[in-house]
């Protein structure tokens, strides 16, 4: 008897399911366009995440290419049989078995949109070269004690030890720790044994990149022994002006300043720092102010001997924007900023201090 019961419980469910695809057609064609709209949303957050991957050359899972392809073929299958439901949502068969198929297929299809949905949101599209990336700025007087704490940091380490080889070795312990990891020591500007900072070469440990940047070619291929050197160019005409234009604004295309701004980025020569500080000096500035700027930038006589071309355009760039700064009071806050050493976090307690007793000063041999 419960044999029985179980059997006609079994058919009963297999029957109520058939007859729900009839009578609820119409509930399960709207479920399939709304998770549909959903799947087109969640397609071009992983478009737009893999042109951010490509422009910073990255590599692209095949997976995620697959992905895409699976969804352009859903969609199309989805608006087939979404097709089949009249304007006013009403069905242009009114066969029994055409409506059950349909209907049963759509609900068939909610369940694979939610499954690819979810795949698409979890999707990380680029597959990362390295497992750690960790920075580190050097500058012109590397301290190799800030050095080594600005990489522990970035790896979770503490160190107890005090002297630099104590900590050398115990970061160089860590660093091997990691399958495949980037450090990246930016802004060197003289030869750095990278031993006694706590850095394994490659023959010790072939899973560690370094990534060098610096401003001097001889030292990086000569004396830092590097492998392979990527030389940076300046920007192109296109390129210099795209960047000119996004930190000006549209003003750039203005009749009257539209010229200007040309010879302008022309006196820049490319140069992104040149580019980026007269843009943003110039921005909301009437055309008057624009025409100076130029005419600063073209000038022969920057003060200065035996510097280059390309230094010539970064300090007149400078001098701009240090010029449009207007009130004294700026300048030389710009001027006390520029008294610390490079690359120092500046405690703004500590400027403040050091601002009023300038000030201080001034009103004192003012009032002498």
């Amino acid at each position: 008897m419960d044999i029985l019961i179980s059997v006609i419980a079994k058919i009963a469910e297999y029957v109520g399911r058939q007859l729900g695809y009839l009578f609820f057609i119409r509930s399960n064609f709207q479920k399939l366009k709304t998770q549909v709209e959903k799947l087109k949303i969640t397609k071009e957050s992983v478009k737009h995440k893999i042109h951010a991957a490509r422009r910073n050359a990255e590599d692209i899972k095949p997976a995620v290419e697959e992905w895409l392809k699976k969804v352009d073929d859903f969609v199309r299958e989805s608006d087939e049989i979404l097709a089949n439901e009249g304007g006013h949502g009403k069905l242009c068969s009114t066969y029994l078995v055409q409506r059950h198929k349909l209907s049963r297929k759509a609900s068939k299809m909610v369940d694979e949109v939610l499954e690819m949905k979810n795949e698409g949101e979890s999707f990380d599209t680029s597959k990362k070269p390295y497992d750690e990336v960790v920075p580190s700025t050097i500058s012109q007087t590397p301290d190799f004690k800030s050095i080594q704490g600005q990489l522990a940091d970035k790896l979770g380490l503490k160190f107890e030890q005090e002297t630099i080889e104590g900590r050398a070795r115990i970061l160089r312990k860590r660093l091997k720790m990691e399958r495949s990891i980037l450090v990246v020591l930016d802004d060197v500007w003289e030869y750095i044994d990278l031993e006694t900072i706590g850095i394994p070469g490659v023959e010790d440990h072939t899973g560690c990149k370094i990534l060098l940047t610096s401003t001097n070619k001889h030292l990086i291929s000569n004396q830092m022994c590097t492998n392979k050197i990527f030389e940076i160019k300046v920007l192109g005409e296109d390129e210099s002006w795209n960047l000119f234009k996004a930190m000006a604004g549209e003003i750039v295309e203005a009749s009257d300043l539209n010229p200007i701004a040309i010879q302008i980025v022309r006196e820049c020569a490319g140069l992104p720092i040149a580019i980026t500080t007269v843009a943003k000096a110039l921005r909301n500035k009437p055309s008057d102010v624009w025409i100076d700027a130029l005419d600063q930038l073209k000038s022969v006589d920057v003060g200065m001997a035996n510097i280059g071309q390309m230094d010539k355009k970064v300090y007149l760039s400078l001098k701009l924007s240090y010029d449009s700064l207007g009130y004294e009071e700026v300048k030389l806050l710009f001027l006390l900023c520029s008294m610390f050493p490079e690359d120092f976090s500046i405690n703004m307690e500590e400027l403040h201090v050091y601002a009023m007793s300038i000030w201080v000063s001034y009103m004192v041999l003012i009032l002498w």
